[in-house]
């Protein structure tokens, strides 16, 4: 049974204004700063990793822990394109050398049909603590390398700066209609234990055949999880009706408002 309660909204006709607004992340800063070009990618990515063999025992030094490691920026394929140590303290050698490990050998496998409008997307790195490394010259098992790495969270009001909605995207396709979903979203579990609630607007494309071929976030929710869940439940589920699109043809475009609240607990 999902917790929580959902409303969708379908937006026809309503002039949107930007929704690319600069993140002013300082209350006491009086100029805001430029807008983001990054979109976190947490819950709408994993991580495939196979380390240069040369590098294990660098990561073996590298200690372990529950903190972010490294930030990880790819394009909209998942390919790594920069990388640096999350902690600018641990900029050293070896953190230069795990970066170039990452850049070379990393790729984020990025949910199918998930569109980042354009931008590029980071994740957080975390080495996970606790699990041993294969993989080590003379180890029972040097054959197969192998680190554990795992997505963690960003300020996830940080990366929520999404590109705004081009001209031919701002208005939906005429008779296109949305089916009742059969199952409801389920909140997430981390934005349910946080308290976050908000309303996530996302970009639908469907194909010929009705179902959704890809979503972008336009408007946030404040929190990038509950936008990426937004978007993960379209892809996952919604279906269309499109017999009354008349001459148009694919692909159609619907506007998909999703409000997530907590309900107060039963007294």
């Amino acid at each position: 049974m999902p917790v929580g309660k959902y409303w969708f909204a379908a937006f026809a006709s309503l002039a949107l204004a930007s929704v690319s607004t600069a993140q002013d992340l300082s209350a006491d800063n009086e100029t805001a700063p430029a807008p983001l070009e990054l979109v976190h990618l947490v819950d709408v990515a994993s991580i495939e990793f196979e380390p240069d063999p040369a590098r294990l025992k660098d990561w073996q030094q590298w200690p372990g822990s529950w903190n972010n490691d490294f930030f990880l920026v790819v394009d909209q394929a998942g390919d790594p394109i920069h990388c640096e140590p999350f902690d600018a303290a641990r900029q050293d050698e070896l953190a230069e050398r795990l970066c170039a490990d990452l850049i070379a050998n990393a790729r984020l496998d990025i949910l199918d049909g998930y569109r980042l409008g354009g931008r590029q997307g980071v994740v957080a790195l975390t080495k996970e603590p606790f699990v041993s490394i294969p993989g080590l010259p003379g180890s029972a098992d040097a054959s197969h390398a192998s680190v554990p790495l795992a997505i963690g969270s960003l300020d996830p009001r940080a990366f929520t700066d999404y590109t705004p909605l081009r001209d031919f995207e701002q208005g939906e396709t005429p008779g296109l209609v949305m089916k009742p979903p059969e199952v409801q979203p389920t909140y997430p579990p981390k934005s349910l234990r946080a308290g976050h609630e908000g309303r996530s607007g996302v970009l639908l494309e469907i194909g010929s055949d009705a179902r959704v071929v890809s979503c972008r976030p336009f408007e946030t929710s404040g929190y990038a999880r509950l936008d990426s869940a937004a978007c993960r439940f379209a892809l996952d589920t919604l279906e269309f009706d499109v017999e009354e699109v008349g001459t148009a043809q694919a692909p159609y475009y619907f506007k998909l408002k999703m409000t997530w609240l907590i309900p107060e607990p039963p007294e």
